[in-house]
């Protein structure tokens, strides 16, 4: 269609030209040029110049004048009336509007692209087609490329370029408007998203695309996540540096496994919110490359009455970093796997980044937490310790349960699941765990017992917490 209204222009210019030198020859005569004696296509002069399909106006109207002038009549020399694209401009004005001439019509050489006199072919173009002709110079275009956009591959060149201009698309308002004019479903798309890829935002589709063609999918510059990683440089090293490992962000393809490449109603152009799209892989019982087991997610939070809060608010990201992490499970911070660990803030770095560090290090409070009896603190008393002090898991379900506080119903010890049997009150609780028996708290009438009787029995290097908690 592009190629159809271009020749339509063409025509009506041809004709306009024709009429414009007509009313030049007339108004300033023609010497020697009004018959066909002194025509240059006369006898066996210059005929192939009338002969081609296409004649350029001045030759078609048999003023040659009109471009050439005598230099030495008795050897037959002529010179061009005006130097370079200046002569052709005489006609042609619609050129000197250009911002960003094409080497060939800046240098002079309108002549390199079109004949002069004639051609064959449309535009008085040298080769057949549009596309012939600019490959004769930019051959490296196609290249070897096993996938071509779609206009280059048609010879469409002039869908994006304008021959006379050096810029690089037709579009002054940038690349995307000129890429939107035929991927209107991914402008459509942009108009009602939020968060946009950066390149996207400034117009810019050729950072990631190859406007001509590609080896790569979707004509891509180079495989993803190798072409993501040009940018994302900080993504990279921890992907590749991190000591626990997401498989799929390393993976060819994986970033687009969980992100779009253009917009998103979600931050950090996810397809969906964390939640659901974490889910869509660990819903059920995930192995890893290495071998490892991690449950599903399901159970874990299905009909449960009460959910961590970053799980209530569908934000995995809270916890884990998708990319990688030194820490277990991806997290952000330490967070032991064990049952376990000897009282250091940076042992419950995780829970701390969210949880005031106070409830572990005061012995004696009336309002830092519920789990007091009286004023001592029972946080303090299972934690704060510097051998055998409780993980925050050793209590808590990491991600949702339903009794409150996020207790669980069991616990994994020396690999023995052991209920909890937490049973609460208005102003306390109880637990029967099979860590040690029965033991009763109460904030308001503190339970009489030896405080040295607390410590817990078992195994002193359990085993990391398995099934995904």
């Amino acid at each position: 269609m592009a190629m159809t209204s271009m020749v339509n222009r063409q025509l009506v210019f041809k004709a306009a030209l024709m009429v414009f030198v007509a009313l030049c020859v007339a108004a300033i005569g023609a010497p020697n040029d009004t018959t066909p004696k002194s025509s240059c296509t006369f006898g066996d002069c210059h005929v192939e110049y009338q002969s081609a399909e296409h004649t350029h106006a001045p030759v078609e109207a048999g003023v040659c004048k009109f471009c050439h002038r005598p230099a030495s009549d008795d050897k037959h020399l002529f010179k061009l009336a005006r130097e370079g694209s200046d002569l052709c401009s005489t006609c042609h004005w619609e050129m000197e509007s250009h911002r960003n001439i094409h080497q060939g019509f800046d240098g002079g050489g309108c002549s390199s692209c079109h004949d002069p006199h004639g051609s064959d072919n449309p535009f008085l173009l040298p080769e057949a087609t549009t596309a012939d002709t600019c490959e004769s110079c930019h051959a490296e275009i196609i290249g070897s490329r096993s996938t071509l956009h779609t206009p280059v591959a048609t010879g469409s060149c002039t869908v994006c370029h304008d021959p006379h201009d050096a810029d690089p698309m037709r579009s002054d308002a940038g690349t995307a408007d000129l890429c939107f004019q035929c991927h209107e479903a991914t402008s459509d798309e942009l108009g009602t998203l939020d968060h946009i890829h950066a390149p996207v935002q400034t117009g810019s589709c050729a950072s990631c695309h190859d406007p001509h063609g590609s080896d790569h999918a979707m004509n891509l510059r180079d495989d993803v996540p190798g072409l993501c990683y040009q940018c994302h440089e900080d993504i990279m090293t921890t992907v590749q540096a991190a000591k626990s490992q997401h498989s799929v962000a390393s993976e060819p393809g994986g970033c687009t496994v969980c992100h779009t490449p253009h917009a998103s109603s979600v931050r950090f152009g996810l397809k969906t919110d964390p939640l659901t799209l974490c889910r869509s892989c660990h819903e059920e019982e995930v192995t890893t490359k290495g071998g490892e087991t991690i449950s599903g997610f399901a159970h874990q939070v299905e009909g449960k009455e009460f959910l961590h809060g970053p799980v209530r608010q569908r934000d995995c990201g809270a916890c884990h970093n998708s990319h990688g992490s030194d820490h277990f499970r991806l997290l952000h911070g330490e967070y032991s796997p064990k049952f376990y660990a000897s009282f250091d803030l940076n042992n419950f770095q995780l829970c701390f980044s969210c949880h005031p560090q106070r409830g572990v290090l005061t012995e004696e409070t009336t309002n830092l937490t519920d789990f007091r009896n009286g004023s001592h603190n029972l946080h303090y008393a299972h934690v704060n310790r510097p051998d055998k002090g409780r993980t925050c898991r050793a209590c808590h379900a990491t991600h949702g349960s339903n009794h409150p506080k996020h207790i669980s119903e069991w616990i994994w010890f020396g690999g023995w699941e052991l209920p909890v049997t937490f049973e609460k009150t208005q102003t306390g609780g109880s637990c029967d765990s099979g860590c040690h028996g029965l033991r009763a708290y109460d904030r308001d009438t503190p339970v009489e017992y030896d405080r040295d009787s607390i410590p817990l029995d078992g195994d002193d290097t359990p085993p990391e917490i398995p099934r995904g908690q």
